[in-house]
């Protein structure tokens, strides 16, 4: 009797740590833990990143439904001062569209500014037209993007979240490619991210925040970490992935489904949406090729 209540009692733990280590705080300490753990990464004062990335342009394309147009290749040098939140990132970037041709500048960002120094665009200001050296603030829109990806990017951003958990809340976990990951959302300003985690290691896997696309309006825009290694006793990404996420909506707004490769949904799963949608929605227009139809909001009788 004695065995079987003390095996109770052990089962009983076990589950009770489990449970534990899926709630919201539970997620955010495992995750420092496989990070390398609060002191190690409260010691960082400085990062230094270098690197490379290419950039593609979703919605252009040679094709209806074709791949991505590319757009550029940039290599990249950042330093980021934790104590002030100021950073520096030196760019080189090199587009193939649309039309050839390399930017050299420099963008220092701090908690409350930004400022470029060199040309970066065509489309150049005033300011940067009147500076000799060329240079230009930033725009409101540009430093509260490059706040939210330095965020997102960021070997601390756990130790942030774990320094305020009143803003660290549930989320439903991220189903993708057939794997489920225990997510977690954390709220910056009027900004959610959404910080999915490896069920295996307990490292964050994604973090995920809504963006505006022209055409599809918002999208989920997904930061995907990988590449871990240790640097100075601290585990960290060598490898970022930014994916859109496209959410497929019926016409009373409702999601039918999620895709990260819209060609290939089109040449896919499409024909059973199509079937379904056109039994429920009989007014709208239900394309067999949805890549040769002219995009619509009206339905059949009006158009």
């Amino acid at each position: 009797m004695k065995r079987i209540a003390l095996s109770f009692a052990v089962a009983l733990i076990t589950v009770a740590c489990a449970t534990m280590s899926q709630t919201p705080q539970g997620l955010v300490s495992r995750a420092i833990q496989a990070q390398g753990g609060t002191d190690a990464l409260a010691a960082i004062k400085t990062i230094s990143v270098k690197g490379t990335m290419k950039q593609w342009e979703p919605e252009q394309s040679m094709t209806a439904g074709g791949e991505m147009r590319f757009a550029n290749e940039a290599t990249f040098d950042a330093l980021y001062d934790i104590g002030t939140g100021a950073s520096r990132t030196d760019w080189v970037k090199k587009f193939a569209y649309p039309a050839p041709r390399t930017f050299t500048f420099t963008e220092i960002v701090t908690p409350e500014s930004g400022y470029v120094a060199g040309i970066d665009s065509n489309g150049r200001t005033k300011q940067s037209i009147d500076s000799n050296p060329p240079a230009h603030t930033m725009s409101g829109l540009r430093l509260a993007a490059t706040h939210r990806e330095m965020r997102r990017a960021s070997t601390l951003l756990l130790l942030e979240m774990q320094k305020n958990p009143d803003r660290v809340t549930a989320s439903p976990d991220i189903a993708v490619g057939g794997l489920s990951y225990p997510a977690v959302n954390y709220r910056v300003g009027d900004q959610t991210l959404t910080v999915a985690f490896d069920p295996a290691t307990g490292l964050p896997a994604r973090v995920r925040t809504l963006d505006y696309d022209n055409i599809w309006g918002d999208v989920n825009y997904d930061v995907i970490y990988s590449g871990w290694r240790e640097v100075d006793g601290v585990n960290s990404r060598e490898e970022l992935a930014i994916k859109l996420a496209l959410a497929i909506t019926s016409p009373a707004g409702r999601p039918i489904q999620t895709t990260k490769d819209l060609p290939g949904f089109w040449a896919g799963s499409w024909r059973d949406v199509a079937k379904d949608m056109r039994g429920r929605y009989p007014k709208h227009p239900w394309p067999d090729d949805p890549t040769s139809a002219a995009p619509t909001l009206r339905t059949k009788r009006a158009s």
